[in-house]
């Protein structure tokens, strides 16, 4: 999922710098469906799922040292809710693309594109660097198998699992 986000930033990039091109409503049109559907499924995934099980492995220690993960969990919640406005605030301007027209104000959209993309770059570095190494060091293989049929379940999947 974070390789095709990554994708999906690049092409948000090249699209703000020319909405009028010629491939432009075809890219505009792969980012909606990515932001509208796969997104929200992976944001899900996220909190509904591995956050709380990635909690519930993350006991506070005896010595009440700060847990990293736990930090970074509230973090990563809140840039969900700062993701999900600032992808509405793209919307719009990607219908019209999408359509073959321009977008209403394209510095605007320049400027959404910018503070998007930046806000996913540091969530995923933030993901790979902190809930990733976590989930390696204490989820069990049951785990493990759980949260795949939970993300198959989402999106209508069998899990062979």
């Amino acid at each position: 999922m974070h390789e095709r986000l990554r994708r999906q930033c690049e092409n948000l990039v090249q699209l703000a710098k020319d909405p009028a091109a010629a491939e432009a409503p075809e890219i505009a049109a792969a980012i909606l469906d990515f932001l509208e559907t796969d997104l929200p499924l992976h944001r899900a995934d996220e909190e509904e799922d591995l956050f709380p099980l990635l909690e519930r492995r993350s006991p506070v220690p005896e010595t009440g040292a700060h847990d990293e993960l736990l930090s970074s969990l509230a973090v990563l919640r809140q840039e969900h809710r700062d993701d999900i406005e600032q992808g509405h605030s793209l919307f719009a301007s990607l219908r019209l693309i999408a359509e073959g027209e321009a977008p209403r104000d394209p510095e605007m959209f320049r400027h959404y594109v910018h503070a998007f993309v930046k806000l996913q770059r540091g969530h995923q570095a933030l993901e790979n660097r902190v809930v990733l190494t976590a989930a390696f060091e204490r989820l069990t293989p049951e785990d493990l198998a759980e949260l795949g049929r939970k993300m198959a379940a989402r999106r209508g999947l069998l899990f062979a699992g």
